[in-house]
């Protein structure tokens, strides 16, 4: 069976099956996933005992941020 220019058999081994979609994912993923803005400190520290969604609405009725996009 032929796996991306690799043959192995059904009783191969399965590290090396894996190691080897990963060696090849490693080249058609991209290694982070894309950033829209750099945050550099966590602006929610303050409400952070809170549910994410009520530390939004939170920050936002406090500073008039908009909270999502």
């Amino acid at each position: 069976m032929s796996d991306h220019g690799h043959h192995s058999s059904p009783g191969g081994d399965i590290r090396s099956r894996l190691h080897d979609c990963i060696h090849h994912l490693e080249h058609v993923l991209p290694s982070q996933a894309s950033i829209r803005d750099f945050v550099h400190h966590n602006t929610l520290h303050g409400v952070q005992h809170l549910p994410f969604p009520e530390a939004l609405a939170t920050t936002s009725r406090l500073t008039g941020a908009a909270a999502w996009l």
